[in-house]
């Protein structure tokens, strides 16, 4: 794997090639089965209500939300139709989104509600607004359901080449973990006698499946190679 890597990537990149805020908002907001949604009363003392919701798949940017017509934060959406939902996706980043909520027609004896957006936060890690208008015009990562899998992997078993690789790219690393990975390239933590850096090893174009890279890319991104008791890993 390691020359594979090195020959394939070549080279470090910048921040250029890392997604967008509005990207990042995006993927986790497609990522997400469930959130957190926070609803208003419409009048006080009632206090606003936090509840764990249901989300349905979708690509649009504007979530749709699945609540039981008996709980309390269905019964605060239809009185007064304000919403805010946070999802944090594993392994990425946090993220706000305030809107308004509208009723949808319902299935198997439950509500649903689009938020129509009107506000996005981001967690990078502490929080940034993000354009609403650069979040809807954006698209999430086509790699979103692949990224968690591979990125396990290849921690779990290719911890040492990709050191190896690091290295070989001209940097003093001691230890390196993937953290991320995106259409554009793969994010790896390393750790120096210095400190601490994430190193972008960025593709040579957007990708839509790593299935699209060279055979020198694809071949270590997607190994499912197996550790065997007392073996080292085989690609």
């Amino acid at each position: 794997m390691e020359n594979s890597v090195t020959a394939a990537f070549g080279a470090t990149g910048s921040d250029g090639t890392r997604p967008s805020p509005a990207e990042l908002a995006r993927t986790a907001i497609a990522s997400a089965c469930v959130g957190c949604v926070t609803t208003y009363p419409r009048v006080p003392p009632t206090r606003p209500l936090h509840t764990q919701v249901a989300l349905e798949p979708e690509v649009e940017g504007r979530p749709l939300l699945r609540l039981s017509p008996e709980s309390a934060a269905a019964t605060q959406l239809l009185a007064r139709p304000l919403a805010t939902l946070r999802v944090a996706r594993a392994g990425g980043h946090a993220v706000r989104l305030d809107g308004s909520a509208r009723r949808l027609p319902g299935e198997r004896g439950m509500l649903r509600f689009r938020l129509d957006v009107v506000a996005v936060r981001l967690a990078m890690p502490h929080w940034q607004t993000v354009s609403v208008t650069e979040y809807l015009a954006a698209a999430p990562d086509p790699l979103r359901h692949e990224a968690p899998e591979v990125l396990q992997h290849l921690a779990r078993h290719h911890g040492p080449q990709l050191t190896a690789c690091l290295r070989a790219l001209g940097h003093e690393t001691q230890w390196a973990e993937p953290m991320a990975l995106d259409c554009r390239g793969l994010d790896v933590l390393s750790m120096t006698t210095e400190g601490v850096e994430v190193v972008r090893l960025p593709f040579p174009k957007p990708v839509t499946s790593l299935r699209d890279l060279s055979a020198g890319l694809a071949a270590p991104l997607l190994c499912r190679c197996q550790r065997n008791p007392g073996s080292g890993p085989h690609v």
